[in-house]
């Protein structure tokens, strides 16, 4: 009778997966086991049980884990994926103190420290008015250069007709959060740290940027051609030309 209840009790804690076992074990106190080889049978039937729902839960644990990471990006490592473009606003902007076909700009591309300091020589082709808090299309990663004593730590990228008479600086997609990347399909998304590199593939890239005639800001590379894009559509401007 105590045997009995122990096997029904070892039964119970295997759960429904365990009944077999018990047969088993009731089959092998009839053939004269004793009750500690019962119990022993059982214990490892249960261990067992145990051990693999353990192991089907970790690998649905790991599964899910995976599926909640975001996807590793696809494309090249180009030239191209060097450069880090972001969108940002024009927040401050003012004349050069000592050079008259020049702006000081303050950008909000949302870094901790502020907005950053850029100057454009774009005096001759768009006001103040137009300019302040104007999204812009911003090159990053370039290599800060003195520009008349003031430091310019990026370049906003604009669009120009053939003869250089009209600039007009790309326009992100409305709604684009300031700080987005410039993305470009088919390319890494891997921008270099500030410096001589990015400058270095910037004067690669620049033979092969445009604005198109539908106004869509392209790289034009016949290996691999890619809009200027964002989360929220393609860059443009109403100017068709080539970017610098």
């Amino acid at each position: 009778m105590q045997l009995s209840r122990q096997v029904f009790a070892l039964s119970a804690l295997a759960g429904a997966s365990a009944f077999a076992p018990a047969a088993v074990s009731r089959a092998a106190m009839a053939r004269g086991r004793s009750c500690y080889h019962v119990q022993h049978h059982l214990a490892r039937s249960v261990n067992k049980g145990w051990a693999m729902q353990m192991s089907t839960e970790a690998s649905t644990e790991e599964g899910a884990a995976a599926a909640a990471e975001p996807a590793a990006p696809v494309g090249q490592l180009t030239e191209l994926a060097r450069l880090e473009m972001r969108v940002g606003r024009i927040v401050e902007i003012g004349r050069h103190p000592d050079a008259d076909g020049l702006y000081v700009e303050k950008i909000d591309i949302g870094e901790p420290a502020g907005p950053r300091t850029i100057v454009s020589g774009l005096v001759a082709y768009c006001s103040e008015a137009d300019l302040l808090n104007r999204d812009v299309v911003i090159l990053a990663n370039l290599k800060p250069v003195n520009m008349r004593g003031v430091e310019s730590a990026g370049m906003v990228l604009c669009s120009s007709n053939a003869d250089h008479t009209q600039v007009a600086p790309l326009v992100p997609p409305e709604g684009t959060p300031l700080g987005e990347l410039v993305t470009f399909e088919g390319h890494l998304a891997a921008p270099v740290e500030a410096g001589n590199r990015a400058v270095k593939a910037w004067k690669k890239v620049a033979k092969t940027v445009a604005v198109g005639e539908d106004g869509v800001a392209r790289f034009t590379d016949e290996a691999l051609p890619a809009a200027f894009a964002t989360s929220k559509g393609v860059v443009t401007s109403p100017l068709p030309g080539n970017i610098s």
